[in-house]
């Protein structure tokens, strides 16, 4: 209770100083404001939706919006009322979504983009049988969140709308996990039938049955075929020791060599450098934020010169990280910069990365 009373303290003084000086336009106002906000509630831009505007209505200024966070919204309501602003900020998600506010994804990669429009940036990647939140929708597209939180704009095509009790049962039964890089769903159990989908490292599919050396799935949408025994696997929760599942996410990494880069990836059909180490890491059930600097807040620091394999390492100018790569041991890494490959910090080596030793800023070790 302090806390707040002490975050209202010292908001209340910044718009005051505010409020004295005309000379400052009130949209300018606003985002130094939510700029103070988001840092004092220690959200992360990335992992929630907040966007709002100053706009004269009717003669009076009105402060609009949306937020998907409840702190926020209640402290830019403490924002209007002491301006005198009219406050019509939206809490998401929004109500015509009624209780379909979940969406599994029903193709093995698609894009998680900035704006509601498939020319936009992508920022992120959804893959087959994982879900996202769904806070709005706007033509064919929804404003999402996925599992760890990143936001962004997924289209219609890519999911299967349900309610919290559909995707209860999905999750529930969706027991099978890809573990080739890529691979074929098929109509039938031989590979020259026609195809029903691709699929990728980590899609988690529903099984329902066996034929010979095939087993008979079902997408979220319906759709079912078959998938070779070579390509999936029963997902278990436990039983591996740390030492095993470093060793599979090794081999994972070195299979991954060659792919290229994209930003906002994190799947086989490309990656970014971040997305690289998450998706390396997730085919062993170790579940990593979205961003280098997101992942650089786990894990416990370790001395350079006593890097362990699976170590992450993480690169910037000192002050902010921008990058991400794994330790193989020593001083050698591989990671994502424009292909996956292997590089050292090493300046013996021949492999050694002059611009990533001097950038190098520490490392963590997750497992």
């Amino acid at each position: 209770m302090k806390s707040i009373w002490m975050l209202k303290f010292t908001f209340l003084s910044i718009m005051l100083v505010i409020s004295c000086d005309s000379g400052i336009e009130k949209q300018e106002d606003l985002q130094k404001t939510l700029s103070f906000l988001l840092k004092r509630l220690e959200i992360d831009k990335a992992l929630s939706i907040n966007q709002f505007t100053i706009k004269k209505i009717d003669g009076r200024w009105s402060l609009v919006g949306k937020t998907n966070e409840k702190r926020v919204y209640n402290s830019l309501q403490f924002y209007a009322d002491s301006l005198s602003y009219f406050y019509s900020i939206k809490t998401l998600p929004d109500s015509a979504l009624k209780d379909s506010i979940f969406g599994i994804v029903n193709v093995s990669v698609t894009p998680i983009r900035q704006e509601p429009k498939h020319s936009s940036q992508m920022v992120d990647q959804a893959i087959l049988g994982n879900y996202v939140k769904l806070y709005e929708k706007e033509e064919d597209w929804f404003l999402c969140q996925t599992e760890y939180d990143y936001v962004g704009w997924i289209n219609k095509t890519a999911i299967q709308k349900c309610d919290k009790k559909e995707l209860y049962r999905w999750r529930e039964k969706a027991l099978h996990k890809v573990i080739s890089l890529s691979g074929t769903l098929y109509s039938k159990p031989n590979r020259s039938s026609l195809p029903i989908t691709d699929v990728v490292l980590n899609n988690l599919i529903k099984k329902t049955g066996n034929s010979g050396q095939w087993g008979e799935f079902i997408l979220p949408d319906g759709r079912k075929g078959y998938l070779h025994n070579k390509d999936y696997r029963t997902i278990k929760l436990n039983g591996k020791s740390n030492q095993a599942i470093i060793l599979n996410i090794t081999k994972t990494a070195k299979k991954l060599i060659g792919t290229p880069y994209l930003w906002g990836g994190n799947s086989t059909k490309g990656s970014d450098c971040s997305g690289f180490t998450q998706l390396i890491f997730k085919s062993e059930g170790v579940f990593l934020p979205r961003d280098a600097r997101q992942q650089a807040l786990l894990g416990k620091f370790i001395e350079t010169g006593q890097f362990s394999v699976g170590d992450l390492l993480f690169f910037g100018d000192g002050i902010k990280v921008t990058h991400v790569g794994m330790s193989l041991g020593g001083f050698d890494f591989i990671h994502q910069g424009g292909k996956v490959e292997i590089h050292s910090i090493d300046k013996n080596s021949s492999i050694f990365n002059k611009y990533r030793t001097e950038s190098f800023m520490f490392a963590k070790r997750i497992i």
